[in-house]
């Protein structure tokens, strides 16, 4: 077999020539989605495709409206609510802005984080890239944000409670135009006090 290999060594070497160099030419095709992105492609396939994809009983989503346009004094104090909450027991992940990425499209896909704020001078230019590049959880005027919030261990009323008390505690130190707090687990303590 190793002699086959040797005697026809340029013809295999051809062959994978060609493997690789088809592979590469197509890597463009190949699509990568983050969390939120999968969400937003799922909206137009069947229910029972999202039903299996998608834990929305754990699912919160946060709407934040803010009176002016994003500043960086107010990216600070929003990322500084946001590593609260991520100290919290009953939140497992969170998707927002913060850490949303942005994959470019080249031979080699190249992962780049949308909002930098180490200083002023990173954050005005990655406005510029989130005006280019869009974003999932932040309006084009920069005014609207989302928050996905994927929770865990709300095994009691009680504990769903205190989480959506907790998240209202912590945004409400921010000056807003408005805040939505919004999933199965807002709905349902709704309907326990409200309507039953």
């Amino acid at each position: 077999m190793i002699r086959y290999f040797w005697k026809y060594r340029f013809l295999n070497l051809l062959f994978i020539l060609f493997g690789v160099i088809y592979c590469v030419l197509n890597f463009n095709a190949v699509k990568v989605y983050f969390d939120s992105e999968r969400i937003i492609e799922l909206a137009n396939v069947e229910k029972d495709v999202i039903e299996k994809s998608i834990d929305d009983s754990n699912l919160l989503l946060i709407g934040l409206e803010l009176k002016d346009s994003l500043s960086y004094k107010k990216v600070l104090e929003i990322d500084k609510i946001s590593n609260n909450l991520d100290k919290n027991r009953y939140i497992r992940s969170i998707r927002s802005i913060y850490n949303e990425q942005f994959v470019i499209n080249e031979s080699i896909p190249i992962a780049i984080k949308l909002l930098d704020f180490d200083n002023q001078l990173d954050f005005k230019n990655s406005l510029k890239t989130i005006a280019r590049y869009k974003s999932d959880f932040i309006s084009s005027d920069f005014k609207s944000l989302i928050f996905i919030i994927k929770c865990q261990n709300l095994d009691s009323e009680e504990s769903k409670v205190e989480l959506l008390d907790f998240l209202d505690n912590q945004f409400s130190v921010l000056s807003l135009e408005k805040i939505n707090i919004t999933g199965q687990i807002k709905s349902e303590i709704y309907m326990k006090k409200n309507i039953i």
